[in-house]
């Protein structure tokens, strides 16, 4: 099983956080459904391939913690709406007042568990190796 330590992820993952431990071990869970999916056992992935998927779980723990820290938010805060700041204001001939939300942290939030997510599966897809594709023919069939 492709295993890695909390303290390995900024190592796989310059300056990313360390995620705590329960996350490791749920990524970890992912990886290994990944690979039992594409029936592709440890044994048959080379290092550079075992990099990647550790990486893959790296990125993974962090989505999760992201995704925890995200639905804690929404509890606590609720979905409500920013309120507007004012961007500018002109004077000259006529008032002109424009506004600008702030930057809503739920949404920040969403991002960065989209962001973890993705990477997470870029790099288990450069683990994993190809599956061979049947030869086809274009043509009828019988």
């Amino acid at each position: 099983m492709i295993t890695i330590t909390a303290d390995e992820v900024p190592t796989l993952l310059p300056g990313a956080p360390v995620p705590q431990d329960v996350f490791i071990d749920h990524a970890t869970l992912w990886v290994q459904q990944q690979l039992d999916e594409w029936r592709v056992a440890e044994a048959d992935l080379n290092a550079a391939q075992v990099s990647a998927a550790q990486t893959a779980l790296a990125a993974t723990a962090l989505a999760y913690q992201s995704d925890l820290r995200l639905a804690q938010h929404l509890l606590t805060t609720g979905l409500a709406t920013p309120k507007r700041e004012i961007e500018t204001v002109k004077i000259p001939g006529e008032v002109e007042v424009k506004f600008r939300a702030p930057g809503n942290a739920a949404q920040v939030q969403a991002d960065t568990v989209t962001h973890w997510a993705d990477l997470a599966l870029r790099y288990l897809k450069l683990a994993l190796p190809t599956r061979p594709r049947r030869a086809g023919f274009f043509g009828a069939a019988r």
